[in-house]
């Protein structure tokens, strides 16, 4: 049985994240999957044969199809004797799909594993209950909201918690949008620098525009982003550009 400290995580990649409702909104999350697992095995330098699984996370799988793992690796290349298994966390995905493919190697099941995560937040539909009454208006669920955002079991939405972590530990809405400022200061930089350069991989859109950066980044305006309202609640200290932002990624 391999020892933990023999295995080695040979390379990674990403697309751009994208804003929402913006440029990569034309990609489903199957596709998106599949360029970077294409792109993974190619930078690795491996041949797709030896692959013996494929780990990948998704939480948004309404109307994706079957398994979403499955579609990104057969559309990246990936043979067909090849398993993939889809993987659900609510906010940690993709690295429980890392996570699972040590745990395979380390148990023997396998040898070289990929794993990663998508989604495409955009593109999660309204949902319609299969038991509809006879006769009168349907209401629909968002999927993105019922299924990312709100916890089951309180219904209200999961950044409320962050509200009561930051009352909680008496995190002022001074020190929560400095730190956020700051995030946005250094991301800037570092797209300006080419930091994430290597690790991105190039999307062209079906307009033919290529997207190599992240988008929300020079998005940000400090002076109009701290003049913002809070958005969950009305003595609240979060307001939604200073929280986990819907993407596709």
């Amino acid at each position: 049985m391999p020892k933990c400290n023999n295995i080695v995580i040979i390379d990674g990649c990403r697309t751009p994240v994208g804003c929402f409702r913006w440029s990569l909104s034309a990609f489903s999350a199957a596709q998106l999957g599949a360029v970077v697992i294409k792109s993974a095995v190619e930078r690795a330098h491996i041949p797709s044969d030896l692959i013996d699984t494929v780990y990948l996370g998704n939480i948004l799988s309404g109307n994706v199809g079957q398994n979403v793992a499955r579609q990104a690796a057969l559309n990246a290349g990936i043979p067909y004797s090849v398993c993939a298994t889809s993987v659900m966390r609510s906010c940690g995905s993709g690295l429980l799909a890392v996570e699972l493919g040590i745990k395979s190697i380390l148990t023997g099941n396998s040898k070289i594993v990929v794993a990663g995560g998508t989604e495409s937040e955009t593109r999660a539909p309204y949902l319609v209950p299969r038991v509809l009454n006879a006769i009168g208006h349907q209401s629909f669920t968002d999927e993105l909201v019922a299924d990312a955002m709100h916890d089951p079991w309180t219904g209200t939405n999961g950044a409320l918690g962050a509200e009561k972590t930051a009352a909680d530990y008496g995190i002022s809405r001074e020190e929560q949008d400095n730190f956020a400022c700051e995030s946005y200061r250094r991301s800037k930089e570092a797209i300006k620098n080419g930091i994430f350069k290597r690790e991105i991989v190039p999307l062209t859109t079906p307009d033919g525009d290529i997207i190599d950066q992240d988008e929300e980044p020079n998005k940000f305006n400090r002076k109009k982003m701290l003049a913002m309202k809070p958005a969950f609640k009305a003595d609240g200290m979060l307001w939604d550009k200073f929280c986990c932002l819907l993407k596709n990624t």
